[in-house]
């Protein structure tokens, strides 16, 4: 008992569960079709409505082709010269068209009058009563868009003319001439029944267009929030579908452009070329094709519109009325074929818009149909297109519902396919890391390995240019410096006397008959004779006063800042402990004597160091001159 309980329930709420997947995949269609149902049950009660509370006989009407028959002539016509009809539309190709029919008995002293037209040019209203075969005019009216908002009886987007029918037998005459089709028919109130209607008539009217409005701001707000074009061209479709329902509605006339009757006569063309210009870029933008050629066509219908709203506007023409309609019957045919193709192409929204064009379609030929009196509803055309308006803006936000969708979705998976590439791209970066820090290490092991060695080979080198810097700056028989190095140091030492601005003294040394030495006792003898002088020469002028370097062969160069005079005493006094030197070379003694050649003056630049030189070695000739071992400044 107690599992078919179970059993029961389980089932129970599997149907509650298929029931609500349902609504909530299909709830969209469900209020489509019950909006659309109400909208139409409103239509049908205004369309009855708008008959009238009285009904009027005995219709029948008579085409003047020329144009020129009087009224008088009108009312001698005979019976059989009027034709009875029950259609009240007519198209008198400019000729003039007269309508009469007999006005019901009643017993209120005024009717009201409405044509439910509120687009008449022009019209013409006798009310005659008839008395013993006798007409008698008894009001007359001249009505029509031709004229300011302003003189109109009453202050309604329809005409509506107050008749007074106090008398029996009253007939009603109405008459217009146009090249364009012209709808007479009309609707007679008693003054309680049509505030009644009107009231209603408002109301509708009202919702209509406040739904309108509140679209038209939505779609705005929505462009300037997420800045995405088809918004703005939606909002401009709904706007100018707004405008044109003004237009046919009469609203636009009384309320927008109350001065401008010949606005008023293009307007209707005119707003639903603007219509349909800002659906088609609207279809356009939505569906994004990037193919050129369906991009060329939905330019081709926006140019044709366009150029058709610039023609009337500038031109104030209604000839341009029947190209307009052809621009849009052109249109709404081609459009869903140009959305199929689209589709086809892999835009998926696109297969929104051909149904939403063939609605358009239906729409445009039941209107148009009905206004060239072709096709018979049971409400006016302008209530038609507003049951196609509503199902379009339905299934246009369905459309932009689904695309909504679908680029979540698109967004979804991308974010998705995102976090994973981060998630492989963070786990790339620590295998990255690890292998960096594990070269690093090996980095640092090799880097340790390599200092090592290089602090070993650096003091290598290190031992190698002293080693080579002693070989290079000093002279290997005597240990003195030799000129490489003196010339470094003289550079030192002039740099310093231009600083301090005091004299640089030059000493050139030379041993007097050094060959005779070599010849006499031979070449090792002489290395040691020049050894032993330059021990003495290092003795003598070691000091920081002094550089000095073995010059080349027998010949030594000394430099310093000291004053000449002191200089010249410390030569001569090494000149005479040179000449006591005694070197012995084997069982002999040699001696031998040096002349020297001294120069001091202040320096420029450096290179004028070497000008001191030359000097100094011109003076050490002149010591040579004059008998050797003296010394000259």
């Amino acid at each position: 008992m107690n599992n078919t309980l179970i059993s029961v329930a389980t089932q129970r709420n599997m149907v509650l569960r298929s029931m609500l997947k349902f609504v909530r995949r299909y709830w969209i269609v469900f209020f489509i079709f019950g909006s659309v149902v109400l909208f139409m049950q409103a239509t049908l009660f205004l369309g009855d409505q708008a008959n009238g509370e009285y009904k009027y006989r005995n219709v029948v009407y008579f085409i003047d082709e020329s144009n020129a028959a009087s009224f008088k002539d009108i009312l001698s016509l005979n019976e059989d010269q009027w034709v009875a009809t029950q259609n009240l539309n007519f198209t008198p190709k400019g000729g003039k068209v007269w309508l009469r029919a007999d006005l019901p008995d009643n017993n209120e002293s005024t009717i009201l009058l409405r044509f439910k037209n509120p687009l008449l040019d022009n019209v013409d209203i006798k009310l005659v009563g008839q008395s013993h075969q006798t007409q008698v005019l008894i009001k007359e009216y001249q009505k029509g868009d031709l004229t300011p908002f302003a003189n109109r009886l009453l202050d309604l987007p329809n005409f509506v003319i107050p008749l007074d029918t106090g008398q029996q037998n009253t007939r009603l005459y109405l008459s217009t001439a146009s090249k364009q089709s012209v709808e007479l028919d009309f609707g007679l109130w008693s003054e309680k029944g049509f505030l009644e209607f009107n009231d209603h008539l408002t109301i509708f009217f009202g919702i209509v267009f406040g739904y309108a409005l509140a679209l038209v701001c939505y779609s705005l707000m929505m462009y300037a929030t997420v800045q995405r074009t088809e918004y703005m061209w939606y909002g401009l479709y709904l706007g100018s579908f707004l405008l044109h329902a003004m237009s046919l509605s009469g609203f636009g006339f009384q309320y927008l452009w109350p001065q401008g009757a010949g606005l008023q006569a293009v307007m209707g063309g005119v707003s639903i070329s603007l219509t349909y210009l800002c659906l088609v870029k609207f279809t356009q933008m939505t569906v994004a094709s990037e193919n050129r050629a369906h991009n060329l066509l939905f330019n081709t219908f926006i140019y044709v519109h366009f150029a058709l709203c610039v023609l009337s506007i500038i031109s104030f023409n209604p000839v341009f009325l029947k190209f307009h309609f052809l621009a849009v019957i052109l249109t709404s045919l081609l459009m869903p074929a140009l959305c199929y193709a689209v589709s086809k192409t892999g835009y998926v929204v696109a297969h929104f818009f051909i149904f939403i064009w063939i609605v358009f379609l239906v729409t445009s030929l039941f209107a148009v149909l009905s206004a060239l009196d072709i096709l018979a509803l049971p409400f006016d055309y302008i209530y038609s297109l507003f049951i196609g308006f509503h199902l379009e803006t339905l299934m246009i936000g369905s459309a932009l519902i689904y695309e909504y969708r679908v680029r979540y979705l698109q967004t979804s998976e991308m974010k998705e396919l995102a976090l994973h590439e981060k998630e492989k791209t963070v786990r790339s970066k620590d295998q990255i890391l690890q292998l960096q820090q594990d070269a690093q290490y090996k980095l640092t092991q090799q880097v340790k390995a390599q200092t090592v060695m290089l602090e070993g080979a650096l003091d290598k080198l290190s031992s190698a240019s002293s080693e080579l810097k002693l070989i290079r700056n000093f002279d290997s028989l005597t240990g003195l410096p030799n000129r490489l190095a003196f010339d470094e140091s003289i550079k030192r030492l002039s740099k310093s006397c231009i600083e301090m601005d005091i004299a640089l003294c030059i000493v050139v040394l030379d041993i007097d008959h050094f060959k005779n030495v070599n010849d006499t006792f031979g070449h090792m003898a002489g290395d040691d004779c020049l050894r032993q002088f330059s021990r003495l020469l290092e003795d003598s002028f070691h000091s920081n006063d002094y550089v000095f370097c073995r010059f080349g062969g027998e010949e030594f160069v000394i430099a310093t800042i000291l004053p000449l005079q002191q200089v010249n005493e410390k030569i001569e006094a090494f000149r005479i402990a040179v000449q006591a030197l005694e070197v012995s070379a084997g069982e002999q003694s040699i001696s031998f004597t040096i002349s020297a050649g001294l120069c001091s003056q202040r320096l420029v630049n450096i290179a004028d160091s070497r000008i001191l030189l030359s000097k100094a070695d011109e003076n050490l000739y002149l010591a040579k001159q004059k008998g050797r071992n003296l010394v000259v400044a």
